[in-house]
């Protein structure tokens, strides 16, 4: 009736209430809307107010959030490699180094590790446009999203010594993926109180020890007629690289385009 638009509600309070995790009511108020439709409050939680999930409740909507009580860490991990970045193959050593702020080791202390992997595609900065993906249009459908930090693929424990270090091995395996990929090392580790500090650090995995790019001169090309591709290698810091061997392979794909007539 109003041509989907937006307008403000007929209302000049909202009744308000917030609700800890056991249900109790720990915040009333009736709140007055601004000019915009808003309204905004605050208030402190008492010292003996619990943890957990809390809500906020209206008649006309609500929204929940954490309550969590903070302890300020005593000590700091750190998460150190000898390389940021490997070839497929390699083996990674991760050494993980957690120490109190007022000095000294947190020695025989629990590790736990984590290593998830994530696409990386190489950035190339140069000049011209040029492919440096390995992807197949008639492979189907994608492969499955799992975040920004990608896919579990290895996890362990491990302890402190008295230095308080802990030290493990990764294996860049990049198993039946056609990307390169970003290997993100977490490891956290537990204090003698159960105390928890996490830290971690990343190491690009590539396939090779250079990239191969490819551009077509021409995007379409009458039957017959020659097709040109330029092909560029660069090794990992984007620097040219001369008299490498490349095994070019062509691959013909034939598009059908069907048109059916639906019943609507």
């Amino acid at each position: 009736e109003d041509d989907a638009r937006y307008s403000l509600p007929d209302l000049r309070d909202v009744p308000t209430q917030v609700f800890n995790d056991r249900g109790e009511e720990v915040f009333t108020d009736t709140l007055r809307l601004s000019e915009f439709g808003t309204f905004s409050a605050q208030f402190t939680l008492s010292d003996e107010a619990g943890s957990g999930y809390y809500s906020l409740q209206t008649p006309y909507g609500g929204v929940g959030f954490q309550v969590a009580e903070y302890r300020k860490p005593e000590f700091q991990v750190k998460v150190t490699t000898p390389q940021d970045q490997v070839v497929q193959g390699a083996s990674i050593p991760v050494t993980v180094d957690a120490a109190f702020f007022f000095g000294g080791a947190v020695s025989d202390a629990e590790v736990q590790w984590s290593v998830l992997s994530a696409p990386y595609f190489f950035n190339y900065t140069g000049s011209g446009w040029y492919d440096w993906t390995d992807y197949d249009y008639s492979a189907g459908p994608g492969t499955v999203f799992y975040g920004g930090y990608g896919e579990l693929i290895a996890s362990g424990s491990a302890r402190t010594d008295a230095r308080g270090l802990a030290a493990f091995t990764v294996s860049a395996d990049l198993g039946k993926r056609t990307a390169s990929q970003t290997f993100t090392i977490e490891a956290t580790v537990a204090d003698i109180n159960g105390q928890s500090v996490s830290a971690r650090t990343t190491v690009t995995v590539h396939q090779g020890n250079f990239y191969v790019g490819a551009r077509p001169t021409s995007y379409v090309s009458n039957t017959g007629d020659p097709a040109t591709v330029e092909m560029l290698a660069l090794d990992w810091d984007q620097q040219p690289l001369a008299g490498q061997t490349l095994n070019v392979q062509f691959n013909q794909h034939e598009w059908f385009s069907v048109q059916e007539k639906d019943e609507f």
